[in-house]
């Protein structure tokens, strides 16, 4: 894998706030991993991520300040797509930074 964002993305996260969106240009054939961490005080940081029609395509499944999404493998989307991934606070607050990374395969059509 390598990593896709050049610099960390970095924001605030608030149990019930608005969560923190960046933009992914996702490709197909391309697969991804994205991993974030947040301050002590966020005790459960949420990622979720969405495809251009809103619609959840990967999500981080735990309840740590921590989360990996997909923790045991990475999404692989069937087209090209420019996603919106969100950091959101379940509980707590605090600063975020996050980190995608992605890794190229064949795919035959």
């Amino acid at each position: 894998m390598r990593r896709l964002t050049k610099e960390a993305v970095e924001g605030q996260v608030a149990e019930g706030g608005r969560p923190v969106p960046f933009p992914l240009e996702a490709k197909k054939g391309e697969c991804y991993r994205i991993f974030a961490v947040a301050d002590p005080g966020v005790t459960d940081l949420d990622v979720v991520v969405r495809s251009s029609r809103g619609t959840s395509i990967a999500a981080d499944h735990g309840e740590d300040r921590w989360p990996i999404v997909q923790p045991d493998r990475p999404f692989c989307p069937l087209e090209d797509d420019t996603l919106t991934v969100e950091l959101a606070a379940r509980r707590g607050k605090g600063k975020v930074v996050a980190e995608v990374w992605a890794l190229r395969v064949s795919m035959s059509d």
